[in-house]
């Protein structure tokens, strides 16, 4: 489902991949970079902005997350909403990289930072582009939810075969 069925691929939209689609076959904006192109093409949400040069891409999980967003709080009708991929950000500390015999003291050891929760491809939608969002999103609603089955079930078949190898019994000779 296309929400823009126009082939030039406008200023900006949403579209919702059913499938994955294969990367080769499939029409993108010629303003993608490499990564913005699997993006294009996954399974899931994608919402693009030619202006921003940015593409956001949701699961069904996500989509259903911003869904509920938007249907408990109704500020973006005024002011839109600013939308991206949710990750976390994460400092490792910096070492220390003085010369050995140096007259210097080493600095002391700081405490890592906390992971943070970001966004990063962020698209700012205005209230007119936050409602297209909100209908497609609703109309949508029942794909989401078996996207979001789909993935749930995938998710536990990998954690399970994950738990088998590590629980599997590996012959070895013990200490004699």
């Amino acid at each position: 489902m296309n929400s823009n069925p126009n082939h030039d691929h406008p200023e900006w939209g949403i579209k919702l991949n059913l499938t994955q689609q294969p990367a080769r076959t499939t029409a993108a904006p010629a303003w993608l970079k490499g990564w913005q192109r699997e993006d294009w093409c996954r399974r899931g949400v994608v919402v693009w902005s030619k202006e921003q040069q940015e593409v956001t891409h949701w699961q069904g999980r996500q989509a259903l997350r911003v869904l509920k967003e938007l249907r408990s709080d109704d500020a973006w009708q005024q002011n839109g909403i600013t939308i991206g991929n949710p990750a976390t950000r994460l400092q490792l500390p910096v070492e220390d990289k003085r010369r050995r015999g140096s007259k210097q003291e080493p600095r002391p050891a700081e405490p890592p930072a906390q992971p943070e929760h970001v966004l990063i491809n962020t698209i700012k939608l205005t209230g007119a582009q936050t409602q297209h969002l909100f209908a497609v999103l609703n109309a949508a609603e029942e794909d989401l939810h078996r996207m979001a089955d789909a993935e749930e079930r995938a998710e536990r078949e990998a954690l399970g075969k994950i738990v088998a190898l590590i629980l599997a019994e590996h012959p070895y000779e013990g200490k004699k």
